[in-house]
């Protein structure tokens, strides 16, 4: 009789044992998006770092499900919990691939140039809902639908479309169209996102909602009477509901620290999942009061590679020019200028601008760029503080086998190195322009040069053959 008990601790004690948990030391791990529920709540399925994720709606450690070198991104759970819908653009373009909920390899759904993003499942769990830029359009994203074993999509709407849900029924289909960023903050204006209704079948769209601010991911609740979505009314972005039929809206939550982001509704048509201050919270939408709950996941992994992304590129340079004694290149890559030895070697970038990247070395196919955030800022925070002037539009001219780059007025630029402490001992760069009156042709077409001419202050020699055209 005593073994009894005995046994049942010991199950409990496994059971514990086999629950990812989060540790005593860990903290939540911030930057987790695009949410999903299982049908049972108890699971997230999330993307982060460009891959597929998934852990106990409890809290604990998560589990990887994809670890493609591609982005794998915005994750949707299938009616009956056995599968997932992502995009990837493991094809070169972002498709719609399906998987397990254990992971495994995952199965192709559509193949196509343009975007293609899964944005819900059919409650029969046979087809998808798209926002997809298949066929050439003025309005960019329009809903499609495809079945889950694959075809051709079948195009819905067909003046602009996003963030599609399917009611119960699984015909009707309630989306937002818009036109403004959907990252800026208290847009107001014609161009915001309203919300639309039609059917599987794309008849004629119904305005749900005409609105001065935004709302997003819309979604049916369980009787079909009901869409919730978020809206931005007073500058934060908080869920509100409204009937199908239309009319009113009438907010859920009111929250002011800060907006809640890509909701999606769990199968059980009242649980929402959505991002909110860099983390996952769930919210019970009948709750007499609404109150987000935090997602304790903590996400712990090795990084896939060192951090660096190494391409070849072989055009896009800007302003190729030598230095006065020959030994050194500067050269405008992805809006900043970068300096380099005329015989190869490792890049300093010299200007801090938007463009991403630390390094790059000229190969004979081209130049070998290697970007990395961490260094992108690393090396923007020892920019010299005098960032090079640019020329005029006259003077400006692109051409990589033109060292002097001359233009229509005689204009000549050429680079020099002056010491700066900022740059911790090396040289940046700064531009010198002389310039001197234009030669005029001759009887026998070649051009003379006045002798009343100005002095040139330096003179640059041709670049190397071997300096490519990095791309953008």
């Amino acid at each position: 009789m005593r073994l009894i008990p005995r046994l049942v601790a010991a199950a409990a004690v496994l059971a514990a044992l086999a629950t990812p948990a989060l540790a005593a030391d860990a903290k939540p791990t911030r930057g987790l998006r695009f949410p999903t529920l299982t049908p049972d709540g108890k699971t997230v399925v999330f993307a982060w770092r460009g891959d597929i994720w998934r852990a106990p709606t409890a809290g604990g450690t998560a589990t990887r499900l994809t670890i493609h070198e591609a982005q794998d991104t915005k994750p949707r759970v299938s009616p009956d919990g056995k599968w997932i819908a992502f995009s990837s653009k493991r094809s070169g373009g972002y498709d719609v691939y399906v998987m397990s909920i254990d992971g495994g390899e995952p199965r192709q759904v559509t193949f196509h140039s343009g975007v293609e993003i899964a944005t819900d499942w059919s409650p029969d769990g046979k087809r998808l809902l798209l926002s997809a830029s298949r066929d050439p359009s003025e309005y960019g994203l329009d809903v499609y639908e495809v079945d889950v074993d694959g075809g051709t999509p079948r195009r819905i709407t067909h003046d602009g479309g996003r963030d599609a849900s399917y009611a119960p029924d699984g015909k009707t289909i309630v989306y937002a169209r818009g036109f403004n960023t959907i990252f800026q903050d208290d847009y107001r204006g014609s161009a915001n996102y309203d919300l639309f209704v039609t059917d599987v079948n794309g008849t004629l769209p119904r305005r749900l909602t005409e609105t001065p601010w935004n709302e997003m991911n819309p979604s049916v609740s369980a009787d079909g009477a009901t869409v919730w979505c978020l809206a931005e009314v007073k500058g934060v972005y908080n869920v509100v509901a409204l009937p199908l039929a239309g009319g009113e809206q009438k907010p859920v939550s009111g929250w002011t620290d800060d907006n809640a982001r890509r909701a999606t509704l769990g199968w059980d048509r009242k649980t929402l999942a959505f991002e909110k201050d860099g983390r996952l919270f769930t919210v019970d939408l009948t709750a007499a009061d609404p109150k987000p709950v935090a997602l304790p996941i903590s996400v712990e992994s090795d990084v896939r590679n060192s951090g660096f992304d190494v391409r070849t590129v072989t055009e896009g340079a800007e302003h190729v020019s030598v230095s006065p004694d020959g030994t050194m290149l500067a050269v405008a890559v992805r809006g900043d200028l970068w300096v380099l030895p005329a015989g190869g070697g490792n890049a300093e970038r010299v200007t801090s601008g938007t463009a991403a990247g630390s390094s790059t070395t000229p190969t004979r196919a081209g130049t070998r760029t290697s970007s990395s955030t961490t260094s992108a800022r690393r090396r923007a925070s020892r920019s010299p503080t005098t960032r090079p002037t640019r020329p005029s539009r006259r003077g400006r001219r692109t051409a990589a086998a033109s060292s002097t780059r001359r233009s229509a007025r005689g204009t000549r630029t050429s680079w020099s190195a002056t010491s700066s402490p900022a740059r911790s001992g090396r040289s940046p760069v700064t531009r010198r322009t002389t310039t001197t009156r234009a030669s005029r042709p001759t009887a026998s077409g070649s051009r003379s040069t006045p002798a009343a001419a100005a002095p040139r202050r330096s003179t640059c020699s041709r670049p190397p053959a071997t300096t490519a055209r990095p791309g953008a």
